[in-house]
């Protein structure tokens, strides 16, 4: 085996063990009771484990592919940024992140358009359907962030910022679950392996964020 195949292959090997710490911590957060050192630790233990995971997959991967991922560390950061900043003000940091997140989003339309040119029809896909995606939730973010635009009604009052937190680290798991089964190939079929965790991950967030909001003892009230 040649050192280029052999970096290639440790490279591979160190980016599908960062990808299974990803996927256990991710379900090991939903499991720990929230707000506990170790949950915060564990926390941070992912965030840093995002970097793993574009560094390595820049290497073995396409671009198109680490631009999905970026997102996800972007989910992730932003869900950790609203842990930290609760109901206080968005600092010029939290914009700036927002504005990269575009131009990744900008980054994927772009690739997707060159790959349909080029009959890669596969990968075009893939670009459309997570830029359309992330930018629902991307453009959110620029109307909160930038323009200072509420993303959804404060119906939690003090600890609406737990619920912004909470469906963001979800999102941003579906994302890491979505990597997983493209790489083991779960569904056989590249554009399922993607794309239909992340679909599912819609219906199931949606029943998960009630459940925790249940049981952290949050009642709605349906204010502005």
């Amino acid at each position: 085996m040649t050192t280029e195949l052999l970096n290639y292959a440790t490279i591979a090997k160190l980016h599908g063990l960062i990808g299974m710490f990803i996927f256990a911590s991710g379900i090991l957060q939903f499991l720990l009771k929230k707000g506990t050192v170790l949950h915060r630790f564990i926390g941070y233990l992912n965030l840093i484990s995002w970097i793993g995971i574009i560094a390595t997959g820049a290497y073995i991967g396409s671009m198109l592919i680490v631009a999905i991922v970026v997102l996800g560390f972007y989910l992730a950061l932003t869900g950790l940024r609203a842990a930290i900043i609760k109901d206080k003000p968005y600092a010029i940091t939290d914009k700036l992140i927002a504005l990269f997140a575009v131009l990744v989003i900008l980054f994927m339309l772009i690739s997707a358009i060159r790959m349909l040119l080029m009959q890669n029809y596969l990968g075009a896909a893939l670009g459309l359907f997570f830029s359309l995606l992330y930018s629902w939730i991307v453009g959110r973010d620029i109307l909160h962030y930038i323009f200072l635009k509420p993303q959804f009604k404060n119906h939690y009052g003090k600890l609406n910022w737990y619920v912004n937190h909470l469906t963001r680290m979800q999102f941003s798991f579906v994302t890491a679950v979505g990597a997983f089964t493209a790489v083991q190939n779960i569904f056989k079929i590249t554009f399922l392996n993607f794309t239909l965790p992340v679909l599912l991950g819609f219906i199931v967030i949606k029943k998960t964020t009630a459940y925790f909001i249940k049981q952290a003892g949050i009642k709605e009230n349906n204010s502005d």
